[in-house]
């Protein structure tokens, strides 16, 4: 080839293998969640709301084991350096 690398990379971009006339043709949505599909923004439960309790304990039950256990990590190899 006697041209350029980044000229043959080129070619090979979609814009080189649109048929004529495929950008007055091209599906142009309005939306891209149709109607009758499930949109989580409206499905979502209120920040309050009693069913989301559960995680949020389970949420800061789970960080409190996480942190005891770094913290106890940490006491162990302070005890065990200093030994």
């Amino acid at each position: 080839p006697k041209e350029p690398a980044i000229v043959s990379v080129a070619k090979f971009s979609p814009e080189n293998y649109r048929p004529v006339g495929w950008a007055e043709n091209a599906p142009q949505p309005i939306t891209t969640v149709p109607e009758g599909v499930l949109d989580f923004r409206t499905n979502r439960l209120p920040i309050g709301h009693a069913d989301r309790r559960p995680w949020i304990y389970f949420l800061a039950a789970s960080t409190g084991f996480i942190m005891a256990s770094l913290v106890r990590t940490v006491a162990c190899k302070l005890v065990h350096t200093m030994w």
